[in-house]
């Protein structure tokens, strides 16, 4: 570990709890960092400024609201930095130091990374943490931020850009009127990316942040990829089961040859389907998704379109758990 440790986060944490952003104009910003005893110098990147923080592994940086016209008035979007290098299951003893100060998170989820928020009216704040045990501390204008998410979203750009995979929340009373999307795609290659950004996120959140309770069943995320058109007897689907400890692929029965299905690593297990069990990890996930869509294909379907999702997570240790990313339109029963 380098950089704060959670006793030192916590000072850190009080006084970002405390600071005054105003309406998140720059002079707001700038005499905000500055009570805080941060330096502000202008970088050399576009729309960005500088802050020298003591203790931490990278200073902070401050960006401007780069979508006036849809973000609200704020001229500055964010504050960020980089306040510790850990073991990303270390996460979880900040997480309890952040919690102790600012309160229970409104929200939990996963974008690459994992991250819990703080979500207020006008200032929100974030701390997440990367597969390299980058421990980031994050605030900014809530309306600036969100308006960006939703535009993201709507404008369908590459999937790289999607705000979040995951969300898990408890019904926090911050989130009323919170809105989150989601992402269709267009080809087959781009589902394999989305399924294989999803089941990366979902297994990192749960090394990070633990999982739910080992009884009755496992916590596992569950995600069912069946035809948008059901008709009897058409048991053309196929799941991925992702837990902490396990990667599963589970596959009806439904005439395949026994010689495709051993080709790609599957055998029939106790309750008649075909399975294959990857240990868990991103590129298991990659394999995953990719054989995925292989099967898809094998099973007749021509597009994504034609393929419809379901999913559900056992023992989830939130009250709502929902994946934005999967691909492919919800089921009408999910």
């Amino acid at each position: 570990m380098t950089g704060l440790g959670p006793n030192e986060l916590r000072a850190l944490l009080t006084d970002l709890g405390t600071a005054d952003f105003g309406a998140w104009r720059h002079a707001d910003v700038v005499a905000a960092c500055t009570a805080l005893g941060w330096e502000v110098s202008r970088d050399q990147l576009p729309r960005c400024e500088t802050a020298a923080v003591p203790g931490v592994v990278r200073g902070a940086y401050l960006t401007e609201n780069w979508d006036r016209r849809h973000g609200g008035d704020s001229e500055m979007m964010q504050i960020y930095l980089c306040a510790a290098a850990i073991a990303p299951e270390d996460f979880r003893d900040y997480l309890a130091v952040a919690t102790e100060v600012w309160g229970e998170p409104s929200l939990y989820g996963g974008n690459g990374d994992t991250f819990v928020r703080w979500r207020r009216r006008f200032t929100t704040k974030q701390l997440e943490v990367n597969r390299a045990g980058d421990l980031t501390v994050r605030v900014f204008a809530t309306e600036a931020w969100e308006g960006w998410d939703y535009r993201s979203w709507e404008w369908g750009e590459g999937l790289g850009e999607v705000p979040y995979t995951w969300i898990g929340e408890n019904n926090h009373p911050s989130l009323l009127g919170c809105y989150f999307g989601g992402r269709l795609v267009h080809s087959w290659d781009e589902l394999a990316e989305a399924l294989t950004m999803t089941l990366r996120d979902i297994h990192f959140g749960m090394r990070v942040l633990g999982d739910g309770a080992a009884t009755p069943f496992s916590d596992n995320a569950v995600i069912t990829l069946r035809t948008a058109d059901p008709v009897e007897n058409d048991n053309r689907w196929l799941q991925l089961s992702q837990g902490r400890d396990e990667l599963i692929m589970l596959i009806a029965a439904n005439g395949q040859p026994e010689a495709v299905m051993a080709g790609h690593g599957l055998a029939l297990d106790g309750y008649g389907a075909w399975a294959r069990e990857l240990a868990p990890g991103p590129e298991s996930a990659e394999t995953a998704a990719r054989l995925a869509v292989t099967l898809l294909r094998d099973f007749g379907f021509e597009a994504p379109a034609q393929v419809r999702s379901e999913y559900f997570r056992n023992n989830s240790p939130y009250h709502r758990f929902t994946l934005h990313c999967v691909g492919v339109e919800p089921s009408r029963e999910q």
